[in-house]
């Protein structure tokens, strides 16, 4: 990687011009993880919303104050229906009995509902309204799956990693209770975390590194055969 490192910026500095100004990433500034009973406990997140007809629910999100936030709540236009106000909340509990038989939890357990003043649960209307969850882990390797308990079973989520602060996302067509889970050693990961085991990224590493000496080899002639 080191020699691909300055393969990369060997091309570059011969073909960016002069006056380039340097080029900068942007920072991850992430918190600790913050684990339910901890000295600093994770924060909790609701939303109130009054009534909406078929279609009126704008694009809204519910997210937790930590940096980033640990859970992040998105929901698009039409997600929700109802004829009373209801309240959306974002809760950190305790891990439930039944354990996820592909992996272990990382991180809290996030109970994430969608309530009615009268005590009724709502859910997105459909799968094309569903809900985006969005839960920090503690870390991005091996890749963790979303996975939501129903009933006894957990179920896993199609899950992508979302960036900043070890951050995974998966769309949801229900609520309930949410957690990311860490695939068993030799494992797969949960049923909707996305097949196969990734490309080989050995050789392709490889073939890249051979492929920019080329480049860098060339380049390097030319300079000389014009300097000549």
């Amino acid at each position: 990687m080191l020699v691909l490192a300055a393969v990369l910026l060997t091309v570059v500095w011969r073909v960016a011009p002069a006056a380039s100004p340097p080029i900068y990433d942007g920072v991850c500034a992430a918190d600790p993880y913050r684990a339910l009973g901890s000295s600093t406990p994770p924060s909790s997140a609701t939303k109130m919303y009054g009534p909406v007809t078929a279609g009126s629910f704008q694009t809204s999100e519910v997210v937790t104050t930590e940096t980033p936030p640990q859970a992040q709540l998105l929901l698009v236009d039409g997600t929700f229906v109802s004829p009373e106000p209801f309240t959306v909340s974002i809760t950190p509990i305790a891990p439930p009995g039944p354990q996820p038989s592909d992996g272990s939890i990382d991180g809290n357990v996030y109970r994430i509902l969608a309530v009615t003043a009268s005590g009724k649960q709502l859910n997105p209307v459909d799968a094309a309204h569903s809900a985006t969850l969005l839960l920090r882990g503690t870390g991005m390797n091996p890749a963790r799956t979303m996975e939501r308990l129903d009933g006894t079973t957990w179920t896993g989520l199609r899950t992508l990693l979302a960036g900043c602060g070890d951050t995974f996302e998966a769309a949801t067509p229900r609520l309930g209770d949410f957690a990311l889970v860490v695939p068993k050693q030799g494992g797969g990961g949960g049923g909707g975390g996305g097949g196969g085991s990734g490309p080989p990224l050995v050789p392709i590493v490889i073939g890249l590194v051979v492929i920019l000496l080329a480049v860098t080899l060339g380049l390097i002639r030319l300079n000389r055969s014009r300097s000549g």
